[in-house]
Order: C-alpha cells, then structure tokens, then sequence
C-alpha cells in the first residue's frame, strides 16, 4: 500500500422548498453532513472536509474547524465529520421585473470537527463546536448568468475562526 490510508467518505444532502404567497416567497431548507471513517492510520489533511463560505455564510473557506493551536499561524487541519444547516427565504424586492434583481435572508448553522488521532501533535482543538451567522443575499439575473452577493454577520464563532461579511458568485446557464 505505501502509507496509503484507506478510507470510507460519505455525504448526504437534503433540500426541502416550498413556494408561498402567490409563488412569489421561496422557503428553503438545506442540511448537508459528512462522514470520514479511516480504516486504519489518520486521515491526511488532504483528504478531510473543508467547509466553503457557500456551505456556511460569514465565514472564509478554510476559516474554521480543528486547528493546531500550537502552531505559529494556527493552521486549519480540516474535519472528518460535517453538519450544517442553511435556511433561507427568498422574494421580490418591488423593482420592475426586467431589473433581474431579488432579495433573500438567511440563517445558516454547522460545525466541522473530528480528526481520527490527535496523539503526538502539540495541541489540536478538534470538537465540536456550533457557528452559525444571519444575512441578506442580493440576486441579479444578468446576462452572463445570476449573480448572488451573500452579505453575512456571523452569530456564533470561535476567535481563531476566519470570518467573511461579503461574498458572491455567479452560475452558468446550459
């Protein structure tokens, strides 16, 4: 094998939506998870769970989960379990309809943590531990496709967390 470490990697997501209000008002409901059991050995850091800034607003992809608090820049080793929760309302803002422009507000909830063997590294904080920001998102439906800014405030994090008030992203239609 040559120090490959053999691994099952598991994920599971789940969206529910409703449409209200004269189909005008979108609730939406998304739970993602993940699951990394090693077989034998650790996992590598390449290997491991990394949340994006799309999977849990106001904070930076790579801005949180276990860490090596003893080292100088209390570098982000990734998790082999994931959770998180996003609800979001979307609606019409009032603009004319040929704008393309939409209004949502978000509440999103999660954690990433757990590694398989923390025994001889200086200090790893590798628990379980709760974040969860609110916001207001802007859609534009443009003609390089929709554009969606995230405006987010984190609501619960840790201090070593890497958070992000602003983010956006633009789709491609096929």
């Amino acid at each position: 094998m040559g120090g490959d470490v053999e691994y099952l990697r598991s994920t599971a997501r789940v969206v529910a939506q409703r449409d209200i209000l004269n189909e005008e008002v979108t609730l939406r409901a998304i739970f993602e998870a993940g699951l990394i059991h090693a077989a034998s050995g650790s996992t590598r850091v390449t290997d491991r769970f990394f949340l994006s800034s799309s999977q849990l607003r106001g904070f930076a992809g790579r801005g949180l989960g276990p860490r090596d608090t003893g080292a100088v820049s209390s570098d982000v080793l990734g998790g082999n379990k994931y959770a998180v929760a996003r609800f979001e309302v979307d609606f019409p803002l009032g603009l004319p309809e040929e704008y393309g422009v939409s209004g949502g507000v978000f509440l999103d909830v999660g954690s990433l943590w757990g590694l398989d063997n923390t025994a001889g590294v200086a200090v790893v904080d590798d628990s379980f531990e709760l974040r969860s920001s609110i916001g207001f998102t802007l859609f534009w439906d443009t003609a390089i496709g929709p554009i969606r800014m995230n405006f987010a405030r984190p609501i619960d994090s840790n201090p070593l967390d890497e958070t992000r008030s602003f983010d956006f992203s633009i789709s491609t239609r096929f």
